[in-house]
């Protein structure tokens, strides 16, 4: 009666065709039904599950899980107790680490690094040196470049916060409103609208051209 091999069975497997001579029958007909059962050296990072793909040097491990169709790529990391899941995808020198959760179709690269309880969810986009941290929430199209998200703070909507801005505390930024720095504690109420290079500080128009030169 068949029976399912283990990974003692495979591992053991894999010692005795070590054992045995190149070009021999036996270390042949071993290797080539490892190969067609997918028992392959190293058994499989238990942290990644479903359709989930981990490429190039990125990494998995403590007790994160990659799962559903998520992807983790290039040289970024996954660790801790956090989770990245659904068609959220985690590339560049990311790190994605503690308890923080990234999913749906979410994006976080560069060399950006969300951590502590943080969610980032939606289509939301985390890139450059970004840092999304404590219980932050940054979802629905918005996008986080270079600069700090954290606390209690939530950015979402269509939303910008590029460097050097730092929102924090209630912070509550959504709508269309795009941030260029200053500090962002909630006290200045809900910010839906604008170009803004601090609290109750609007950019001009030639400001922001010479931002984008």
């Amino acid at each position: 009666m068949s029976r399912t091999l283990t990974a003692s069975d495979r591992q053991a497997l894999i010692r005795l065709a070590a054992s045995l001579p190149k070009g021999d029958g036996s270390r042949r007909a071993i290797l080539a039904a490892l190969v067609k059962t997918s028992a392959i050296l190293a058994p499989a990072n238990p942290r990644i599950q479903d359709n989930a793909k981990v490429s190039g040097k990125a990494k998995v491990y403590g007790d994160a899980l990659v799962n559903t169709n998520a992807e983790v790529s290039h040289e970024a990391e996954v660790f801790g107790h956090a989770a990245v899941s659904g068609n959220a995808t985690v590339w560049g020198k990311a790190k994605v680490y503690d308890k923080a959760q990234v999913y749906d179709k979410a994006q976080v690269g560069g060399w950006a690094e969300v951590f502590g309880d943080a969610r980032v969810y939606g289509n939301a986009g985390i890139a450059g040196s970004a840092e999304v941290f404590g219980r932050a929430k940054v979802y629905d199209h918005a996008k986080v470049l270079d600069a700090k998200v954290y606390g209690n703070a939530t950015v979402h909507g269509q939303a910008k916060v590029e460097h050097p801005a730092e929102v924090f505390g209630s912070a509550d930024i959504g709508g269309t409103a795009e941030i260029y720095g200053g500090k962002w504690n909630g006290a200045e109420g809900k910010v839906t609208s604008g170009r803004w290079r601090a609290p109750g500080v609007p950019m001009t128009d030639e400001e922001f051209a010479r931002r984008l030169s």
